[in-house]
């Protein structure tokens, strides 16, 4: 999560579901029914051109963070975050805007988001307090859904120059992990992930650095970062092992407050140059899936994601790579992608010259994962670009969508009804 101890709180602003976005259900031989969608669609209260919202965002339970690190209230590129909560399927409304309590211009406050409980962490990747754009992540906590208030923020205990500490984040529990993936201890932009355990409100510490046993030049390690339980999954999607570029995924295990350990490193069975395996990850229990948005199998910069499941901390296996059904060059499939138990989201924002799509998988064993939607965004809106997926709830970013201003963004909210 990420602390702020300062919020905006704003009018309640309510938006309902309605048809904002065509959306088609697939049906599956290995589902009685296709899925349906019930469609929200959000907007910030005060959007402006250039924001950019939903770049970034993050949906848990009810509620749902949206990020526009653009958004310029305060100073230029200084950035905002917006909470909303799902009242109803036909109901959802903005209950505040938080912003950081030291905001200054090219912060980009909300470059990451994890939202857990009513924990909020947000990252400001071009924060200077450590050194110039060393990055930096806030902690919220929402007292209600009217009074949401930092609670700390927080730093690498080795901040540098150019680290992009914030650039990814992932809560679970009390523990959050903060991606730096220019952090240059061990190579030039090798990147790290630093770990944090909430102790209490008052008491956040770092407890670990992480960084891959084969750290190499440009590995842009900790660039994604998934936490599920006492594990983490961080990808380095410019990793070289097999080819220039391919990406990997390093899975590691926190087995006390003191020892995190990495047990295994993942990459795609069939690995290419400059497919970039790693660029997105999200591990839901133990299954984990990864974007590997440039993965040419159906044509070029057509994308893919992959399914990996831990078998135990010594055995973490491929078994399924899903991409879209309609695969053609430039899709960027995999740019995003979230799971959420037997439910994946993988965003596709390049479909239909960037005005993208959304492709909704389903695990139905562990030898067969199945499509059954396909979302998808109006023109140039870049939809896909972000998702989040949390039961059966999924958003997504359309940061060019352009209803309250040129490029000012939107998020989309569905339903996922078996």
């Amino acid at each position: 999560m990420y602390i702020y101890r300062n919020i905006f709180t704003v009018g309640l602003v309510v938006l309902n579901f309605y048809g904002c976005s065509d959306y088609t259900s697939l049906s599956s031989s290995n589902e009685e029914n296709a899925s349906t969608f019930e469609v929200a669609k959000v907007l910030a209260s005060d959007a402006e051109s250039n924001d950019y919202f939903a770049r970034t965002l993050s949906v848990n339970g009810d509620y749902i963070a949206v990020g526009a690190y653009e958004e310029d209230g305060n100073g230029f590129n200084q950035g905002s975050v917006y909470l909303f909560k799902r009242n109803s399927d036909t109901n959802v409304s903005e209950t505040a805007k938080i912003q950081a309590s030291d905001a200054e211009d090219t912060d980009e406050f909300g470059s990451s988001l994890s939202i857990n409980g009513d924990y909020i962490a947000v990252g400001a990747r071009q924060e200077d307090s450590g050194a110039p754009n060393a990055g930096s992540v806030y902690i919220f906590k929402r007292n209600s859904d009217t009074n949401v208030t930092q609670i700390a923020k927080i730093l690498a205990n080795d901040p540098e120059t150019n680290d992009y500490f914030g650039n990814s984040v992932s809560i679970n529990g009390d523990y959050i992990a903060v991606g730096a993936d220019r952090e240059s201890t061990t190579a030039s932009n090798a990147g790290s992930v630093y770990i944090f355990k909430r102790n209490s409100d008052a008491n956040i510490s770092q407890i670990a650095k992480i960084q891959a046993n084969d750290a190499e030049f440009d590995d842009f390690f900790g660039l994604s970062v998934s936490m599920s339980g006492d594990y983490i999954a961080v990808g380095a999607y410019q990793e070289d092992t097999n080819f220039s570029n391919a990406g990997s995924v390093y899975i590691f295990k926190r087995n006390s407050d003191t020892n995190v350990s990495q047990i295994a490193k993942i990459q795609a069975d069939d690995a290419e140059a400059d497919g970039y395996f790693g660029f997105s990850v999200s591990m839901s229990g133990d299954y984990i899936a990864v974007g590997a948005f440039q993965q040419d199998t159906n044509a070029s910069n057509s994308g893919a994601a992959y399914i990996f499941k831990r078998n135990s901390d010594t055995n973490v296996s491929q078994i399924a790579k899903i991409q879209a059904d309609d695969a053609e060059a430039g899709d960027y499939f995999g740019y995003s992608v979230s799971m959420s138990g037997d439910y994946i989201s993988v965003g596709a924002h390049g479909k239909n010259s960037f005005s993208g799509s959304v492709y909704i998988f389903k695990r139905n064993s562990d030898t067969n994962v199945s499509q059954i939607a396909k979302l998808q965004g109006g023109t140039y809106e870049q939809f896909g670009y972000s998702v989040s997926i949390d039961r059966n709830y999924t958003a997504t970013g359309a940061p060019d969508e352009a209803t309250a201003a040129a490029s000012a963004g939107a998020a989309y909210i569905y339903k996922i009804e078996p």
